[in-house]
């Protein structure tokens, strides 16, 4: 019996795609096994502060958090990511530092670059509703804003 030339092809092909499967699999089943790894360390992390009392804790995370959020409203580009940013970044510190905080939620209701963005209606919403505000929000002014937003 005489084999044809694209049954010996075909094998072959068969041959090749199995093994880049399994190759594949072991790749993936080897970054699941590093990332299981990488969150031991997180355990890590938290038996290092274990000892610390809680107020200090407390503070290592909050400039953890702070940094990660200041970070993130630095380096992000896009007019909507900035101002969803700077939102992010102004609610998380408003506890600790109101002052700074309300300035910031006043730049995106007040600065012509932030007005534009459809993401700026959560600040003239904290706005609105804050009455310890030196900047406070009317409802007229927010009307205003939203007949600005283009589309729904």
């Amino acid at each position: 019996m005489k084999i044809k030339k694209t049954a010996v092809l075909g094998t072959a092909v068969f041959v090749v795609a199995l093994g880049g499967y399994v190759l594949s699999d072991a790749i993936l089943q080897q970054n699941t096994l590093q990332l299981a790894k990488s969150s031991e360390r997180e355990g890590e992390y938290a038996h290092l502060v274990s000892w610390l009392p809680q107020d200090a804790k407390l503070a290592i995370e909050y400039r953890a958090k702070y940094l990660f959020y200041q970070t993130r409203m630095n380096r992000a580009r896009k007019l909507d990511a900035k101002v969803e940013a700077i939102f992010t970044f102004a609610d998380y510190i408003k506890v600790k530092d109101p002052k700074g905080s309300d300035e910031m939620m006043v730049s995106l209701v007040t600065n012509p670059e932030y007005k534009d963005s459809r993401r700026a209606y959560r600040a003239y919403a904290f706005l609105l509703l804050n009455d310890k505000s030196r900047h406070p929000v009317q409802i007229r002014e927010f009307h205003d804003y939203m007949k600005t937003l283009k589309g729904e």
